[in-house]
């Protein structure tokens, strides 16, 4: 419905979702959209698809968004919480030299808000699309950038679906998707023409989920 729809970022909590049975790609390509869908997640059904929803958009988490697990878009760091739990911090105050804080741990699928490489977050310094996958293998405070931004570095991990179409592989003279991956048995050490592993781009194919996977589908 806004795939491709580059200047939208108005916010939908409050739509009316019972009837919706897929999401794919819904905004896949709205680049400024970055709004809390706290209740989405509850509003929708078990079986919505959700493949690549939030892909190319300015929303801190994931591009493929869990189904029932709020919220989608944003995360508690921005303040988005799901309705249905106590995520929220009290207002009440507390004592912080006894109490515990309250700062929500990141997962292995949400990028860090403190990321900062020339000047610019995970979604604008890898807004290059062409570019990505080498700048997720940079070096960043002694780590790869993808340590940082595994929403669009990670997304076949966050996933646990294989990257789409062909790419370069090291070794080969054409590019190859990832059944030719598998029928040549590239699965086990094979590397992109960037360095990443091909059972971390292909863990369908390779059958590489329970090993690379943060999520299981």
């Amino acid at each position: 419905m806004f795939n491709g729809a580059k200047e939208f970022n108005q916010p939908l909590d409050e739509w009316n979702l019972s009837s919706v049975i897929t999401m794919e790609s819904m905004f896949d390509g709205a680049k400024q959209f970055n709004q809390c869908l706290s209740t989405w997640a509850g509003d929708t059904i078990k079986t919505v698809d959700t493949e690549y929803m939030f892909y190319d958009t300015a929303c801190p988490s994931l591009g493929t968004p869990e189904r029932n697990q709020a919220p989608w878009c944003q995360t508690n760091a921005e303040q988005c919480y799901d309705p249905l739990t106590s995520r929220a911090p009290s207002d009440s105050p507390t004592d912080s030299s006894s109490s515990p804080s309250t700062e929500p741990e990141r997962g292995p699928c949400d990028d860090d808000s403190t990321f900062k490489k020339r000047n610019k977050n995970c979604n604008k310094f890898l807004k290059n699309i062409k570019k990505r996958s080498v700048n997720c293998l940079r070096k960043y405070q002694d780590q790869l950038v993808e340590d940082f931004c595994p929403t669009l570095c990670k997304i076949e991990q966050c996933t646990c679906k294989d990257k789409i179409g062909k790419f370069k592989v090291k070794g080969e003279t054409k590019k190859l998707k990832g059944i030719q991956i598998k029928r040549k048995g590239l699965c086990s050490d094979g590397k992109s023409k960037e360095g990443k592993p091909l059972k971390e781009l292909c863990p369908k194919k390779c059958r590489s989920k329970n090993e690379v996977c943060f999520i299981f589908m």
